[in-house]
C-alpha cells in the first residue's frame, strides 16, 4: 500500500469523524510574538481545533497574565465551544497551571490540584484506577 493510500485509508476511518460532537474538543494554543505593534497590540494567541485545523487568532500583547489568557478563553472559545477533552500548549507547566487556575475562578470552579506524592488528597480516583 503506498504513502497516499494508507494516509486516505485513515483518514476515512472511523479514528477521525469531522461532525459536530468531536468538534473543538481538542485545542492547541500559541502566541506569534514580537510582531509590530498595531493597534496596541504586538501578539497574536491562536487556538486551533486539532480535527477540523479551523483556528481563532486573538490580538493580545506580549505581557498577558493567566488571568487575561483565561478571559480571552471564556471570551473566544469556552463562550462558543463549551468545555474541552484536551488543551495542548508549549509553555512550562507553571503557566500552564495558572492559566487552568485563572480558568476555573473565571468559571467559578472549585478547583483542587494533588501531586503525585499525596496520593490521599485524590483516594477516589486512586482507587478507581
Amino acid at each position: 500500500m503506498s504513502n497516499s493510500e494508507q494516509r486516505d485509508s485513515w483518514l476515512n476511518s472511523s479514528h477521525w469523524t469531522l461532525d459536530a460532537d468531536n468538534l473543538w474538543n481538542s485545542i492547541s494554543m500559541d502566541f506569534i510574538e514580537k510582531l509590530p505593534f498595531s493597534s496596541g497590540f504586538d501578539t497574536i494567541l491562536v487556538i486551533v481545533d486539532h480535527l477540523s485545523k479551523q483556528a481563532i487568532f486573538i490580538p493580545t500583547h506580549n505581557t498577558i497574565t493567566s488571568v487575561e489568557l483565561s478571559h480571552l478563553f471564556v471570551i473566544y472559545v469556552f463562550s462558543k465551544h463549551g468545555i474541552l477533552f484536551y488543551v495542548t500548549s508549549n509553555h512550562g507547566s507553571k503557566f500552564v497551571f495558572h492559566f487552568f487556575y485563572s480558568l476555573g475562578t473565571a468559571l467559578d470552579m472549585k478547583l483542587h490540584f494533588t501531586s503525585g506524592y499525596h496520593l490521599e488528597a485524590n483516594s477516589q480516583a486512586e482507587q478507581t484506577n
